[in-house]
C-alpha cells in the first residue's frame, strides 16, 4: 500500500469523528510517512511500521471528549423551520421526559459505586474488627484456652473474610470502569454512524 492509499483508507475510517480531529489525524500521518521516506526508509515499510487503521481509529474515538461528538453533530444538522417550531413546540413534553432519564441513569450510576463503596467499607471493618479480636484473644491466654482459640480464629475469618470484599471490590469496581468507557463509546460510536462533521 502507498502513501496516498493509506491516507484515504484512513479519511474513509475516520468519516464519523469531528473533521478538525480528522485533518488533524490525517496530517500526522502523512508528515510522519514523509520524514520516514526522507530519513531514507521505503515508503511500503513506513505504513507497515504504522498501527492499524482500525487501532487508530479507536484511539482517536477514545481520546475525544463526547461533547465533541455532540457539538459538532448539531452544528453539522441544518434544521427546517417546521422542525424548529416542532421542537420548541415539543419542550414541554420531551424535555421532562430527558431529565427523567437522565436523573435515573444517573441515580443508577450513583447507586453502583455506593454499593462498590460500601462493600470497600465492610471489607474494612472486617479486617480492623478481625484483626482487634484476634490480637485480644491473647488477653485471656493464662484463663481460658478454648476462649482464646475461638477468639482467635473468629478473628482470623473475620480478616480472610474482608480481603475477599477487599478483593471482590477491587473486581467490581474494575468491571463497572470498564462498563463506563464502554458506554461513552458506544454513544461516541451513535454519533458517528450518523457521519458527523462530514455533511
Amino acid at each position: 500500500m502507498n502513501k496516498q492509499g493509506f491516507l484515504a483508507e484512513l479519511e474513509i475510517a475516520l468519516a464519523g469523528i469531528p473533521h478538525i480531529e480528522m485533518q488533524k489525524t490525517i496530517d500526522y500521518y502523512r508528515e510522519y510517512i514523509e520524514d520516514c521516506i526522507e530519513d531514507g526508509i521505503d515508503e511500503t515499510e513506513a505504513i507497515n511500521s504504522i498501527e492499524s487503521i482500525d487501532v487508530i481509529v479507536e484511539k482517536i474515538i477514545n481520546e475525544i471528549p463526547i461533547h465533541k461528538f455532540v457539538s459538532e453533530s448539531v452544528k453539522s444538522k441544518k434544521y427546517g423551520r417546521v422542525k424548529v417550531a416542532l421542537i420548541i413546540l415539543g419542550i414541554p413534553v420531551w424535555l421532562p421526559l430527558l431529565i427523567a432519564f437522565l436523573a435515573t441513569a444517573f441515580c443508577l450510576y450513583i447507586s453502583v459505586w455506593s454499593v462498590i463503596i460500601s462493600l470497600f467499607a465492610a471489607a474494612l471493618g472486617l479486617t480492623i474488627g478481625g484483626l482487634g479480636y484476634a490480637v485480644s484473644s491473647f488477653m485471656f491466654l493464662g484463663k481460658n484456652i478454648l476462649s482464646v482459640l475461638f477468639m482467635l480464629g473468629g478473628g482470623l475469618i473475620c480478616i480472610g473474610i474482608g480481603i475477599l470484599i477487599f478483593i471482590l471490590s477491587i473486581e467490581l469496581s474494575k468491571l463497572f470502569i470498564e462498563f463506563t468507557k464502554r458506554a461513552a463509546r458506544s454513544i461516541k460510536a451513535m454519533f458517528i454512524k450518523g457521519g458527523i462533521g462530514n455533511e
